[in-house]
């Protein structure tokens, strides 16, 4: 059994940044009632994440037990990524939200929806390469937007209507 950080919280993301931990979002679950009960496997299977009309990030400084912060989102955390001074979250059918680290007002929200494209999409995982971020979508494909302003995200490819469920960048 894992140990505990006292105020950190989440059970579906955990990431590290400089001298900070964070974690936050929301799994959802089945339990399995099986007569008579078997060792030979767990009576309870992760499924995927939902959506959430809210969410929070938590955040503990490694060297500083003290330090904690707290950023509110608009939507279940289903993944992270840092650009400088922001945040940058995945939240679900919510889109996705940057917000300034050290001033949490400071934050802006792209909707991923059929204004963007012609299906909408559950945004579930990111990855950034320099300034672009690239966004994975269940039912949407992957959506590639410019931050090198933060808080005034340009997309730059969208539309697709693949169901994609990870995302990583291969060199």
């Amino acid at each position: 059994e894992l140990g505990n950080i006292s105020g950190l919280n989440g059970s579906l993301l955990v990431d590290i940044d400089d001298d900070w931990l964070y974690s936050g979002g929301v799994n959802n679950g089945i339990g399995w009632n099986t007569e008579p009960p078997c060792g030979l496997y767990s009576t309870e299977t992760l499924t995927r994440s939902d959506n959430a009309s809210q969410g929070t990030l938590y955040a503990q400084n490694l060297f500083d037990q003290i330090l904690l912060q707290q950023y509110n989102f608009n939507g279940n955390i289903q993944d992270v990524v840092f650009y400088g001074d922001y945040i940058i979250a995945a939240l679900g059918n919510n889109g996705i939200q940057v917000v300034n680290r050290d001033i949490p007002e400071e934050t802006t929200t792209l909707a991923v929806d059929s204004s963007l494209q012609t299906q909408g999409g559950f945004v579930n995982k990111l990855k950034l390469f320099g300034n672009l971020l690239f966004a994975s979508s269940r039912n949407g494909g992957i959506i590639i937007v410019d931050v090198s302003s933060p808080l005034e995200p340009v997309v730059i490819s969208a539309g697709n209507t693949e169901n994609i469920e990870g995302l990583d960048i291969f060199r």
